[in-house]
């Protein structure tokens, strides 16, 4: 299983929220006995932030414990960045990509190409061919994969971004055509948080 923690448009208090929230991510999997990899990170602004951070888990129970977390998480906190800013609900999001997704794409739609892994990174960025770019005929979609070490598994990864971005795109054009609003991607989603935590000492209240 991949996952990636992010605070989307979010300002320095969502990227405070994705830092603690990896720390007891890591946490609950060692007591789950998942093994948890960072492939990948951007960072904040301040020290202790990250925009986004993106991880592998292996281990027997990853895909259930994975499939529990993701959606939209909640901290309600008074900011320590802006001490008199009103606003305390800062929301980040947990999206999986399961190696075994369902491909629902023709193989002949895609052209695959690989490239030099490069840019920010964690320790394990490559700096030989093993990253991929997959490009979608039919629609224009466009997705990348450099974080694993070898080329095979960033064609998996690759493929399964695309069949997500694809059954994104079928839910936005499903709903469209029922005229309701439905944002995803780099924008968070408010409400129905999986998980909802409280104050400096990050106390899980849902």
């Amino acid at each position: 299983m991949w996952i990636q923690i992010s605070a989307g448009n979010g300002p320095a208090e969502c990227c405070r929220f994705v830092y603690l929230f990896l720390s007891l991510l890591q946490k609950e999997c060692m007591h789950k006995d998942i093994k948890i990899e960072l492939l990948d990170f951007e960072n904040g602004e301040f020290k202790d932030t990250f925009k986004s951070v993106f991880l592998k888990l292996e281990g027997k129970s990853s895909y259930d414990y994975a499939s529990s977390i993701a959606g939209s998480h909640l901290w309600i906190w008074n900011s320590q960045y802006r001490k008199n800013h009103k606003r305390k609900n800062w929301f980040i999001e947990v999206k999986t990509y399961n190696e075994e997704t369902s491909l629902e794409f023709d193989e002949k739609d895609i052209i695959i190409e690989k490239m030099r892994s490069s840019g920010k990174g964690g320790q394990h960025v490559n700096k030989t061919e093993t990253a991929i770019r997959i490009t979608h005929k039919p629609t224009g979609i466009v997705v990348k994969s450099m974080e694993e070490r070898s080329q095979y598994q960033n064609i998996k990864l690759a493929k399964a971004r695309l069949a997500n971005e694809l059954s994104r795109l079928k839910t936005e054009n499903e709903k469209a055509v029922r005229q309701e609003r439905w944002i995803e991607g780099i924008n968070i989603t408010r409400g129905n948080a999986v998980r909802i935590f409280k104050d400096n000492e990050f106390i899980e209240v849902k």
